[in-house]
């Protein structure tokens, strides 16, 4: 209703306000209640609800005249399905409306999808509903109906539930709804919820903060890609390039996401119900069929067009006149960010912010890679996320490059038998402490073998890359409070292996049998004063038949070296078992040197700038309230 037609217009007597479209936003009611509170509308009016049509309408609501609920959620968090409050007036909170307590006999469930379990209360999941309300199925649509209508919890069996394919959680006897699981976007590992998106995008350029938008997600050769598809106001002034690098650097800073494709269509053109609700997934087909007024329309090329950037290296740069250094970097440069960034390298150059093109921290952290092993010069990450520009970036490699002579020296390698542990290995440490023995951090490796195993020959094989990888024979000493990673001597003889016959078992429960101890054996605590951290299980099956078990802890190894551990064991052993000595070539580097070289080097002025943008970052976050071992 337009402002001059409220005059006369009397909502005194609206007392209930129902609101249960999609996730309801707090902001669309507090605009709602301000423009018609001179026509006596009363904020407590508000009764956000859940529901649909397959349970009868309602599921949840409040109380009439309670007025809405709000709960500030770290978006971060709930970008992993997690549960957590934030400072309201922080950037990472993203304001959430309660649609109030379930209804008589009605049960509402927040269950894994993928599990069919109940998620505990910190956790985000699909909405089940159970009650007198919910209808008993779609008509002459039996293999729907079980998919929809018939579904239990897999631990307990509790059933029938209605799956809505909403996602949300329950805090305080609150249902909050998020979004919607088959609209769920996921890019390069984040979760994203459309809403999030679409109220992002609107608040990005000042042209379109009432415009309609749908966001979705679409298959390509490197994986699923987010579009975004919005209606251009009548009358837009700003270039359609304004209003799409607003976009993308909004979206960009405010959930890390890289914005495949950002459309412009016709006021109208976003199809939606009769009720007002977005159609994301017909907006999806229509976008994929050519079926929509598209106005304009800005997609990032696919990475390989842009192919590899130049063979330069630090030595190709200096060696060169000085006015050629510049072009020779930013020649480097374009290629390069082009690829990453999958933009053309003609928009990169120039005084456009990287997060522009969609830059997250993952790609800033391919960047700061790249060039440090082709310059050995250091950009943060943190540099890069802050709104840099290809000419500044240019101008700071540059000049570093110039100031800094030879290259960066690598890690040296020395052969400490003590050291102070990474900040990992420290982080790690200290959750030990808080909880002894805890297994969250063991990493099991579970491996079938067929054909004989000489165990003596396996053990040799362990023994000879425990020799080689300091890591796999360090332990963790306390001293004065602090932890000091020390590297000790291992006995061939008391390397971790042990061996389980379990061929007397009956033939149809031996692997099952297996399957028990080894899981037991994965959370068998390590003791990380005494150390090893590793551990092998071989179960015997049969004459030719093993399954083996590797478990290490997470403070000495990721999956990464977990790979490289087990290669390195079996290519030892097959040295061994053909007669062969072990000759495994001596690494240059251990992990103690890193850790060393690691502590030294971030301190100082580049300590503080990290400490600077993570201040910036986290201002005006909630301060948390642990338990702790004594009153502080």
């Amino acid at each position: 209703i337009p402002e001059n037609e409220r005059e006369g217009l009397d909502l005194s007597s609206w007392e209930v306000a129902f609101n249960g479209a999609e996730p309801v936003h707090a902001e669309t009611l507090e605009r709602f209640a301000c423009a018609f509170a001179p026509c006596g509308f009363r904020r407590k009016a508000l009764h956000p609800a859940y529901g649909l049509a397959e349970a009868s309408l309602k599921v949840s609501g409040g109380v009439k005249g309670g007025g809405p609920v709000l709960f500030a959620a770290s978006r971060t968090r709930l970008a992993r399905n997690e549960v957590a409050p934030a400072d309201p007036d922080g950037g990472d909170a993203r304001m959430l409306v309660g649609c109030g307590a379930p209804g008589l006999d009605t049960r509402v469930a927040i269950v894994d999808p993928e599990t069919a379990r109940e998620c505990p209360p910190d956790r985000v999941g699909e909405i089940w509903v159970k009650g007198p309300g919910v209808a008993m199925g779609y008509w002459n649509r039996p293999e729907e109906t079980q998919a929809t209508f018939e579904a239990r919890l897999a631990d307990t069996g509790e059933g029938p539930f209605l799956r809505t394919g909403d996602l949300g959680f329950l805090r305080d006897g609150e249902l909050y709804v998020v979004g919607r699981l088959k609209d769920l976007i996921i890019v390069r590992g984040m979760n994203h919820h459309p809403a999030d998106l679409e109220l992002t995008a609107r608040h990005a350029h000042p042209e379109v903060t009432a415009s309609i938008a749908a966001a979705f997600s679409v298959e390509t050769d490197g994986g699923e890609s987010a579009v975004l598809v919005m209606e251009a106001p009548r009358g837009l002034s700003a270039s359609p390039e304004a209003v799409a690098r607003a976009v993308r650097r909004r979206l960009a800073e405010e959930h890390e996401l890289r914005l495949g494709s950002f459309v412009l269509v016709r006021k109208g053109s976003i199809p939606r119900t009769s009720s007002g609700k977005i159609q994301r997934r017909l907006c999806r087909e229509l976008y994929l069929g050519g079926r929509l007024p598209i106005l304009y329309e800005s997609r990032l090329e696919d990475a390989e067009t842009a192919g590899e950037p130049p063979a330069f290296n630090r030595e190709t740069v200096l060696a060169a006149a000085e006015g050629e250094r510049r072009r020779l970097l930013e020649e480097y440069l374009g290629s390069l960010l082009a690829r990453l960034l999958q933009a053309p390298p003609e928009q990169i150059a120039g005084r456009r912010a990287l997060t522009e093109f969609g830059l997250d921290s993952l790609g800033a952290v391919e960047i700061q890679n790249a060039l440090q092993q082709d310059f050995g010069v250091t950009v943060e990450a943190v540099e890069l996320l802050e709104g840099l520009t290809f000419e500044e970036l240019a101008g700071r490699i540059l000049s570093r490059l110039e100031a800094a002579g030879p290259a960066e020296e690598r890690i040296p390698a020395l052969g400490r038998p003590e050291y102070p542990p990474s900040f990992e290995q420290e982080r790690l440490w200290l959750l030990d402490r808080i909880v002894p023995g805890n297994a969250a951090y063991h990493l099991p490796l579970a491996l079938r073998i067929q054909g004989r195993l000489d165990a003596a020959a396996f053990r040799r094989a362990v023994a000879a890359v425990a020799q080689r990888q300091e890591s796999l024979r360090t332990a963790f000493e306390t001293r004065e409070g602090k932890p000091v990673a020390v590297v000790r001597p291992l006995d061939p003889e008391e390397v971790p292996v042990a061996v389980e016959d379990l061929s007397t078992v009956p033939d149809d429960d031996r692997l099952d049998e297996a399957g028990d101890r080894a899981l037991e054996a994965s959370r068998e605590p390590f003791d990380l004063e005494r150390g090893p951290l590793f551990r092998w299980r071989l179960y015997r099956l049969g004459e030719d038949d093993h399954l083996a078990l590797l478990v290490t802890h997470h403070i000495v190894s990721d999956l990464w070296s977990l790979r490289l551990f087990v290669e390195e064991v079996f290519e030892a052993y097959a040295g061994l078992r053909a007669g062969e000595e072990v000759r495994l070539p001596v690494l240059p580097v251990q992990y103690g040197d890193f850790a060393v070289w690691q502590r030294e080097r971030l301190q100082g002025e580049r300590l503080e700038r990290l400490e600077q943008f993570w201040r910036r970052k986290l201002a005006g976050a909630p301060r948390l309230t642990l338990p702790t071992d004594r009153p502080r």
